[in-house]
């Protein structure tokens, strides 16, 4: 039986994407570049964090949020994650950058197919896109 890592690392190889592993002691945290650029040509970044044990793939991004009007931001930040059909969005303790991610438990038998990047890659940057438009994150480039 193949590890959910396993899994990951045969799928980013698969569909060629440009992809950053992290360099600590287990290699379960993953940046996928993607091709998507906005309009001042910055690119957005995805993560991936593998739990092996839990079979558990937690995906999504990370961003700044607007601080022109933030009492207000972070009531349509809030407002937008009680409409989420999928993941969760929430602040960070100094409230100046939010976390999106989904939380996918992949069964034993279950591959990782271009399904998976359709519904959650996918629907990641169709946040970030739509917190984006609305004014309530910043683009800016990823460090």
């Amino acid at each position: 039986m193949r590890t959910l890592k396993t899994k990951i690392n045969n799928f980013i190889k698969d569909n060629d994407l440009k992809c950053y592993k992290s360099n600590d002691n287990t290699g379960n945290y993953y940046s996928i570049l993607m091709p998507y650029r906005n309009e001042n040509n910055i690119r957005k970044t995805i993560f991936i964090n593998v739990y092996n044990d839990l079979n558990l793939l937690k995906i999504g991004f990370h961003a700044q949020v607007n601080q022109d009007n933030s009492e207000k931001v972070m009531e349509k930040i809030l407002d937008k994650d009680n409409r989420l059909i999928l993941g969760k969005l929430s602040l960070d303790e100094d409230q100046n950058a939010i976390t999106f991610s989904i939380d996918w438990i992949v069964n034993d038998n279950e591959e990782i197919s271009k399904k998976f990047y359709d519904r959650y890659i996918s629907f990641s940057l169709n946040v970030y896109q739509n917190l984006l438009e609305e004014g309530l994150v910043w683009a800016k480039e990823e460090s």
